[in-house]
C-alpha cells in the first residue's frame, strides 16, 4: 500500500500543474479592444470571456493545446498553442468583423377596421374611426368619413348618397361636427360624398345612442370629427384620382408647442368625364380646412376655419330637340362655412373647462324650370353661439355641466320670374338657451351608467330632454347597454328627400321653429344592444331599437318638386328594426359585414308611408388581405332588399359618373307623382366592388415617404340596379331608371412625406 502510494504522488502532482495563458483580444480593423470574447481550450476543456479591456487570463496543462476564439459579429478563430511547463504565456489575438445575415422578420399590425380602436372610449353602437380605419373601409374606393360610417343602423342611398339616416331618421336629424364646431353641408355630389379631406382627419365618431350633450338638439345623432394635431415637422400628404384632388400639409411655428394643419381639396367625377352633351351634368367644387393651435394660459387654443363649395348643371329637357341648340339648364348650388375657436385647460388633477365659440353659415340655391315659369329657390342657414363645458370627478364618476347659447336665423324663399308662377318665403330667428348635467360612474364592478338632462328655451317654450344608458359587463367579452332617451330638434328642412333630385342636391334646406310655423320635433327612442369580443382579432354586435317621432315637417305629401312649393305637412311616424355586426382584424386581412332589418312609417292624412330611406332588409360583407406590407387588396359586397319609392310623372334621364362611357347625366324635371307615395318596390340593389392598391417606400429630398398606385372596379356583377321608376302620362308605362353600369370606379395615386 505504502509503495502504491508514493508513486500516485508525482503523477498528482503533475496533473495539477498549469500556466497561465494570458493576452488581449483586438478588432483587427480598429485596434480597440473587444470585450465578451469566448477564449476556450476545448482540450482541457476550460473557457474564459475577455474584460472590457479585451484581457483575459486562464490556466492551462502543459503541452498542446487547442484554443478557439469567437465573438458574435466576428469570424471566429482557432489554433493550437503549445503551452510551457512554467512561467506565462501571452497570446494576443486580432479579430476580423463579419457580418451576419439575419433572415428578415417582418412585424406588422392587425389591419385597421371599424370598431377595434379601444383608445376612442366610445362604446358599442355608438362607432368611432381612426384615419387608418378609414384608409382601409372594404366599401369605399377612396377614404370617405361619411361613407365608412354606413351600414347597420346607418343607412346611405346606394352610390349618390344625400345624406345619412340613422335608425329610420331623416338626413336633416343629423349634426355634424368639426373639432367641434357646427358645419353645414359637409356633403358634394355625383358619386363623392363626403367634403371632409381625410388627410386632414385624425378621427371620425358617431354619437347616437349616448346622452348627446355635445349637441343636443339634433334627433338622430352627431358626427363627429377630429382633426389631425400638426407634426413636429413639416408633413405633406395628397391623392389625385379620377373622382377628386386634395393635399394637406401641416408643422410646427417655431418651438413654442405651436402648429398649423392647412387642407385643400375639390371631387366631381362630371369634370373628369366631361361630354359635349346637354344631359351631362357639370360644375365645380371646392373644400378647405384651415387650423392654428398653440399653449394659452395654462391650456391650449384651437381656432378652425372651414369652407366648402358645390356648383351643379343639368339640363331640364331629357330629350332635346335636335333643333334646340342650347336647352335651359337647371342649376344649383350649396355651401358651408364656419369659423370657431376652443380653448380648454386640466384645474387640477381631477376637473378640465373648455370654451368654445363658432359663427356657421349654410346657403343653398337653385334655378328651376317650374311648371308655368322659372323658379329661383334660396335657403339660408346662420348659426352663432358658444358653450362652456366643466367637467369633474364627483360622487365616484365624471360630471359634466355647461350652458350654451346659440342664435338660429333661417330664410326660405321662392320666387318666380311670372305672375303666374309659385311663390312662397319663410323667415325664422330661433334664439335657443341650454344648459346641461351629464354623469357617468361605476355603480359596480360589472356596471356602468350614463345619465344626463338638458333644458332649453326656444321658440318661447322650455323643452326637457332626458337620456339614460345603462351599461353591464356579463362577462370579460360580452358587454349589455339599454339606451332610453327624449330628444327635441329646432330646425327642420323642406328638401324633397322623396324627390329623385336629391341624388345631384343633397343639402337640406334648413328652417328653424317660431313664426315660420315649423314645430319643434321630438323623438322618444329606446336601444338594446350586446357586444361580444371572444378574442382580440373578433367581434360580434346586436342592436334593436323602436323609435317613434312627432311634429314633423314633411315636404313629399305636399308637392313632388325637389323643395318645398307649397308648404309642408305636419305630422309624426315611427321606425323598429335591430341589426348585426361582425368585424375582424389580422396581421394579412381585416373583414366587416353587417345586416340589418327596420321598418320606418310617416303618417299623413290618416295613412302611412315608406319613405325611401327606410329600406326593409340590408347588408354588407367586406374584406380586406393585405399579403404583404405594400399589396392591399379590398372587396365589397352590398345588397338591399326592400326599397320603395314613389314614381314619377313624365320622362327623367340619369346615369351616374363612370370611366367606361364617361356617363354622368341628370336630365329632366321630375315634378309630379305617379301614383302614391311609397307605393312602388324596387328591385333588389346588389353591387360587387374590387380594389387593390400598391404603395412604395421612397426618399425624397433626404425624407422618408410613401407613394401609392390604386384602383377599383365597380359593379362587378354588372346588374341593372333601378334607382326610381318613371311614367309615361300617355300610355301608363313604367320605365326603371337604371344606376352605374360595371365601370372602373377610381384610378389614381396618393402620397405622405
Amino acid at each position: 500500500m505504502g509503495i502504491a502510494l508514493s508513486s500516485l504522488v508525482p503523477l498528482l502532482i503533475a496533473a495539477q500543474a498549469t500556466v497561465p495563458v494570458t493576452g488581449t483580444v483586438r478588432d483587427a480593423d480598429s485596434g480597440a479592444p473587444l470585450a465578451e470574447v469566448i477564449v476556450s481550450l476545448t482540450s482541457a476543456p476550460r473557457t474564459v470571456m475577455t474584460d472590457e479591456d479585451g484581457r483575459y487570463t486562464l490556466e492551462a496543462p502543459p503541452g498542446t493545446q487547442h484554443v478557439s476564439v469567437q465573438r458574435f459579429g466576428y469570424t471566429p478563430q482557432a489554433f493550437d498553442a503549445l503551452v510551457p511547463s512554467e512561467g506565462t504565456l501571452e497570446i494576443n489575438i486580432a479579430l476580423r468583423r463579419e457580418p451576419i445575415l439575419l433572415p428578415a422578420i417582418e412585424v406588422r399590425a392587425p389591419v385597421p377596421i371599424r370598431g377595434f380602436d379601444h383608445a376612442r372610449g366610445l362604446d358599442f353602437p355608438d362607432r368611432s374611426m381612426s384615419q387608418s380605419d378609414l384608409y382601409h373601409h372594404p366599401f369605399t374606393a377612396e377614404p370617405d368619413a361619411l361613407r365608412a360610417l354606413g351600414g347597420g343602423e346607418v343607412n346611405l342611398d346606394p352610390e349618390s348618397p344625400s345624406g345619412m339616416h340613422i335608425r329610420g331618421g331623416a338626413s336633416d336629424q343629423v349634426a355634424y361636427l368639426l373639432d367641434g364646431i357646427p358645419i353645414f353641408n359637409p356633403y358634394h355630389t355625383g358619386g363623392t360624398f363626403a367634403a371632409w379631406n381625410p388627410d386632414a382627419l385624425a378621427s371620425i365618431d358617431l354619437v347616437a345612442a349616448s346622452p348627446l350633450h355635445s349637441a343636443p338638439d339634433v334627433l338622430s345623432g352627431v358626427v363627429s370629427a377630429n382633426t389631425r394635431a400638426p407634426g413636429a415637422r413639416f408633413q405633406t400628404r395628397g391623392s389625385v384620382s379620377a373622382t377628386q384632388a386634395r393635399a394637406t400639409v401641416d408643422g410646427p411655428f417655431g418651438n413654442t408647442g405651436a402648429g398649423y394643419l392647412a387642407s385643400v381639396g375639390s371631387a366631381f367625377p362630371g369634370l373628369a368625364m366631361h361630354k359635349d352633351e346637354p344631359s351631362h351634368m357639370n360644375g365645380h367644387n371646392f373644400d378647405w380646412i384651415g387650423k392654428l393651435e398653440s399653449p394659452l394660459l395654462g391650456g391650449r387654443v384651437r381656432m378652425l376655419g372651414y369652407g366648402s363649395q358645390t356648383e351643379v348643371g343639368v339640363s331640364a329637357v331629357p330629350e332635346v330637340d335636335s333643333a334646340v341648340v342650347d336647352p335651359f339648364r337647371n342649376t344649383m348650388d350649396w355651401n358651408g362655412r364656419s369659423l370657431g375657436a376652443e380653448w380648454g385647460r386640466p384645474i387640477g388633477d381631477h376637473a378640465a373647462l373648455v370654451l368654445r365659440g363658432w359663427t356657421a353659415s349654410g346657403n343653398a340655391n337653385a334655378t328651376w324650370m317650374g311648371p308655368d315659369s322659372l323658379e329661383w329657390l334660396s335657403s339660408t342657414q346662420r348659426d352663432d353661439g358658444a358653450v362652456a363645458e366643466f367637467a369633474f370627478a364627483s360622487f365616484g364618476g365624471t360630471t359634466t355641466t355647461g350652458a350654451r347659447f346659440q342664435r338660429i336665423e333661417t330664410s326660405y324663399s321662392l320666387l318666380p320670374s311670372s305672375a303666374d308662377g309659385r311663390a312662397t318665403s319663410f323667415e325664422s330667428m330661433t334664439p335657443i338657451s341650454t344648459v346641461f348635467l351629464e354623469h357617468e360612474r361605476a355603480v359596480s364592478s360589472r356596471t356602468e351608467v350614463e345619465v344626463s338632462f338638458a333644458s332649453a328655451l326656444a321658440a318661447s317654450e322650455v323643452y326637457y330632454s332626458p337620456s339614460a344608458q345603462v351599461r353591464w359587463r356579463a362577462s370579460r367579452t360580452l358587454l349589455l347597454s339599454v339606451t332610453g332617451a327624449r330628444r327635441h330638434q329646432f330646425a327642420q328642412s323642406l328638401r324633397n328627400s322623396e324627390s329623385v333630385v336629391s341624388n345631384v342636391f343633397p343639402p337640406d334646406l334648413y328652417l328653424g321653429a317660431g313664426e315660420s310655423g315649423i314645430p319643434v320635433a321630438s323623438s322618444d327612442i329606446g336601444i338594446v344592444a350586446l357586444e361580444h369580443r371572444p378574442n382580440a382579432w373578433l367581434r360580434l354586435g346586436a342592436q334593436g331599437y323602436l323609435r317613434d317621432f312627432d311634429s314633423l315637417a314633411l315636404v313629399a305629401p305636399r308637392s313632388a318638386d325637389p323643395y318645398a312649393t307649397d308648404g309642408f305637412a305636419v305630422d309624426a311616424g315611427q321606425s323598429h328594426g335591430f341589426s348585426l355586426e361582425a368585424g375582424a382584424s389580422r396581421e394579412t386581412f381585416g373583414a366587416l359585414a353587417s345586416y340589418t332589418y327596420q321598418q320606418v312609417k310617416l303618417q299623413h292624412a290618416g295613412g302611412s308611408y315608406a319613405p325611401n330611406y327606410g329600406p326593409t332588409h340590408s347588408f354588407q360583407a367586406g374584406f380586406v388581405l393585405t399579403p404583404s406590407s405594400s399589396y392591399t387588396f379590398r372587396l365589397g359586397l352590398e345588397g338591399i332588399v326592400g326599397r320603395r319609392t314613389t314614381a314619377t310623372l313624365g320622362s327623367f334621364e340619369w346615369e351616374a359618373c363612370n370611366l367606361i362611357d364617361g356617363g354622368c347625366e341628370f336630365a329632366g324635371n321630375p315634378s309630379q307623382w305617379s301614383g302614391d307615395l311609397g307605393g312602388t318596390e324596387l328591385p333588389t340593389y346588389l353591387r360587387l366592388d374590387f380594389g387593390v392598391r400598391k404603395h412604395w417606400d421612397v426618399k425624397f429630398a433626404g425624407r422618408d415617404g410613401t407613394v401609392a398606385l390604386f384602383g377599383t372596379a365597380s359593379n362587378l356583377l354588372a346588374r341593372r340596379n333601378v334607382l326610381t321608376v318613371s311614367v309615361n302620362p300617355e300610355t301608363g308605362q313604367r320605365n326603371n331608371i337604371d344606376m352605374m353600369p360595371p365601370s372602373p370606379l377610381v384610378v389614381g395615386i396618393d402620397w405622405r412625406f
